[in-house]
Parts: structure tokens; C-alpha cells; sequence
């Protein structure tokens, strides 16, 4: 039985285990549990985007109604399984407290310009994605939300009028291989002459 996003669930409170290092990380999200997030415990997270493979994560509870609140109180009551002696040592977590930025809650100016500048330049990565498979919701969701930002719509028209600027167009060697990069044909035997 799958669980429906916004039906069954609106957020869970997780566990994360690291097979490396013998860790955990306990913590809630108040979103699906397809949507890539991973945790806002940085260090767990900065050792989650080096070695990936590393990390399962178990589902300790689902939040069935829209209550940020009660998310949150129900993290707390895992947190606080946590001998002190454990944080930071058998756990990535550092304190024992259920905190986070409610969604929904707009941040002041200065903080977001705070943010915004804080991630210029920084390189995108979504290596936390690779070799994951979406579920038929979750590609539904990505086609609607793409509607209208793939360009113009390829009418007939448009069409011909992208074939008759190609027509005739000379391609270098090097251009066929590129276009043919991937294919399991021999791709050296299509451009010999």
C-alpha cells in the first residue's frame, strides 16, 4: 500500500542510521517522503552528500493531520530517548530539542538576503538523487508542474519550420559522435568515411 502526500501524511519524524560510522539522526520533515529533503543536521548532512550509500533511513512516525505542533512534539518524544552522554557521539544530533523553521513562516528581509548570500556561487548538487526512482505520483506532479515552462508548443507548423532551417545543414565528425554519444553502436564505424 503506498501513501498519498497531503491524504494518508503530512510530514514523519525519521531516523537515520550511518554503516560507516555507527550513527543516528532523528529528526521530522513536514513534507513527503519522496521529496529528496535528508535532514537540517549539518554535519549528518554534509556526510550524507559524501558517502550516500552509507545511510538508511527508517520512518518512526507519520504525521496525519497539517500540525506543525504535533510534529514537533512527536520528535521530541524520540529526542528525548537520547542519553546525554549519546549526542554528538552516538548520534549526529547535538541537543535534544525539536526545532526547525515552521513552514509556511516567512523569514525577515535580512535573513533571507543572509541566506541568498550565503549560497551564491555554490554549486548545485543532487547527487542524493542519483540512481532514485520516482513513483507515478511523484512524475505526475513533476509533468504538471512543468506545464507551460518547456517552451513554445511544437505545432506542425513550428516543425517545418525547425526542418527547413536544419535541411541541408553539413555536420562535422565530431558533432555526429556528440549526438551519438550513449548509443551502443559502434559510433566510429557510422562517421569512417
Amino acid at each position: 500500500m503506498s501513501l498519498i502526500y497531503e491524504q494518508d501524511y503530512w510530514g514523519f519524524v525519521y531516523i537515520w542510521y550511518d554503516c560507516k560510522r555507527k550513527k543516528y539522526c532523528i529528526g521530522s520533515h513536514l513534507g513527503s517522503l519522496t521529496d529528496g529533503y535528508v535532514t537540517s543536521t549539518g554535519h549528518m548532512k554534509s556526510a550524507f552528500k559524501k558517502r550516500p550509500n552509507d545511510f538508511t533511513r527508517k520512518i518512526l512516525y507519520l504525521l496525519r493531520s497539517k500540525d506543525n505542533q504535533l510534529l514537533k512534539n512527536e520528535e521530541q518524544k524520540w529526542l528525548n530517548l537520547i542519553s546525554d552522554n549519546e549526542l554528538d557521539s552516538k548520534y549526529y544530533n547535538r541537543k535534544k530539542t525539536a526545532i526547525g523553521w515552521p513552514k509556511g513562516l516567512e523569514r525577515s528581509p535580512e535573513i533571507r538576503a543572509k541566506i541568498s548570500a550565503s549560497l551564491k556561487g555554490r554549486p548545485r548538487d543532487n547527487s542524493h538523487l542519483i540512481g532514485r526512482k520516482n513513483s507515478i505520483e511523484t512524475i505526475n506532479k513533476m509533468k504538471k508542474s512543468a506545464i507551460g515552462k518547456r517552451g513554445p508548443e511544437m505545432t506542425p507548423e513550428r516543425r517545418k519550420k525547425i526542418s527547413e532551417t536544419l535541411t541541408g545543414r553539413k555536420q562535422t565528425k565530431e558533432h555526429v559522435l556528440n549526438a551519438l554519444n550513449g548509443r551502443k553502436k559502434n559510433v566510429t564505424a557510422l562517421v569512417s568515411e
